[in-house]
């Protein structure tokens, strides 16, 4: 007899989802990942696999060859809509978690990220530095526990032509620069400039 206790396996969720009489919708097959996160991979190929067989039209025995290349564009835009509903969400992730960065918190995360002054990131979180170091962008995702390819799309070049607005203003853009030029604008000693500056370098040696 099995224990009500006991954890299902993989044979027990991919049953429970997909022999059924309804097909699972994308909504189902998300949850389900949630639900049982350990076997989210083998849920998400598995329900590729099943899409991608039901969008095969029924042909007679003579004309049941199917190019490899048909059915991998099939699994590829099945896994696409799959994907879509946890990268929104991912995305979503990253934005809340970029604007609690005010107060005490940005300046715990400019040290946290080894920046110490505050002013870099500000320049950061504008999009205002067009060659962020990526070994700063990792440290931020740590501090902000999101994944770093979330936070560098985030922080990409789609959101660079980023617009400030003051009251009965017309909007300004934000000056770009590199991060040497942010660098050497810094109210710091030589040394503190050198110590940021190579960042950049081991970020190019990565």
């Amino acid at each position: 007899m099995t224990s009500p206790n006991r954890r299902p396996s993989l044979e027990d969720v991919l049953d429970a989802l997909f022999l059924r009489d309804d097909a699972p919708t994308p909504e189902t097959i998300v949850q389900a990942c949630q639900t049982h996160a350990e076997f989210r991979e083998e849920i998400l190929e598995f329900a590729a696999l099943q899409a991608a067989q039901a969008a095969l039209p029924e042909v007679t025995e003579s004309e049941l060859e199917v190019s490899d290349a048909s059915v991998m564009r099939l699994q590829s835009h099945v896994l696409n809509l799959l994907y879509g509903a946890p990268r929104a969400r991912e995305t979503d992730a990253v934005r809340k978690a970029l604007r609690s960065l005010a107060g005490q918190r940005l300046k715990a995360a400019a040290q946290a990220i080894d920046l110490d002054s505050t002013v870099l990131l500000q320049k950061i979180l504008t999009q205002a530095i067009i060659d962020t170091p990526r070994v700063v962008l990792e440290r931020l995702a740590q501090f902000l526990k999101v994944g770093v390819d979330g936070l560098v799309e985030a922080l990409g070049p789609q959101l660079a032509l980023h617009r400030s607005y003051k009251a009965a203003d017309k909007p300004t853009m934000v000056r770009q620069e590199s991060w040497e030029q942010a660098v050497a604008a810094l109210a710091v000693d030589d040394a503190e400039k050198a110590r940021l500056r190579a960042m950049q370098d081991r970020s190019d040696r990565a």
